[in-house]
């Protein structure tokens, strides 16, 4: 009976782990806004799992992310059931399980959330010099996608990488409206985004990118003071 007891006792606190929890994360973790594929001009939608990841600059399915959360949940569960069941207080034991659960549960969402915000600062900080690296480009007489491969092909950096993940679906033969907007999206930024969306206007107008490309630059600056 006391063992039944105690069983009750963690299934219990497990559950209740799990509800505050889950009214902890809609409540406080956020996702960023991203730009709605529909339209040509940024939105406010909150993306996806696989949105996310790729704002996190990781390259991962969306069903092993959840894979990996569940397997993390499990792995606490077990760790707080083990902590719980060694306690001789039955009700300090049901609380560590459902700390412990909890953690399991928050911690996830929350290092991507983090992951997310540090790469859309890193996105804010390069993205005014690898305007003007096109510009000048653009001004030479190369096309977009040139000036882009000799800034991934020069500089490091987060933007390097998703001009390069750019060269890749034109490669692939993706749309370049697409290909654009997808950009956009995975660097997270609105500057970024705003960006993307000036270079679809300008080449769908028929209008100067150079000219344009520096204004920009200069916003984001003016912006970031």
């Amino acid at each position: 009976m006391e063992l039944i007891r105690i069983a009750g006792t963690l299934v219990l606190a497990t559950f209740t782990a799990i509800a505050v929890a889950y009214t902890l994360q809609k409540r406080y973790l956020k996702s960023p806004t991203k730009v709605d594929v529909r339209n040509i001009t940024p939105g406010t939608d909150k993306p996806g799992t696989k949105e996310t990841l790729a704002q996190a600059g990781l390259r991962m399915p969306a069903g092993a992310w959840a894979a990996s959360k569940t397997f993390f949940v499990l792995a606490c569960a077990i760790l707080g059931a083990a902590i719980g069941a060694l306690t001789p207080n039955i009700m300090f034991g049901a609380l560590v399980l459902s700390i412990i659960v909890a953690f399991g549960l928050l911690l996830p969402d929350a290092w991507l959330s983090s992951r997310v915000k540090r790469r859309i600062a890193k996105v804010e900080q390069q993205l005014p010099g690898a305007i003007d690296s096109l510009r000048i480009g653009v001004e030479a007489g190369k096309s977009i996608e040139d000036a882009m491969a000799d800034y991934a092909d020069t500089y490091p950096g987060v933007i390097a990488t998703e001009f390069r993940n750019f060269r890749r679906d034109i490669s692939l033969q993706k749309p370049r409206v697409e290909a654009l907007l997808a950009l956009g999206n995975r660097c997270g930024s609105q500057s970024a985004k705003s960006f993307c969306a000036t270079i679809i206007q300008s080449e769908l107008s028929g209008q100067e990118v150079a000219p344009i490309l520096k204004a920009q630059a200069s916003t984001i600056r003016v912006m970031r003071k």
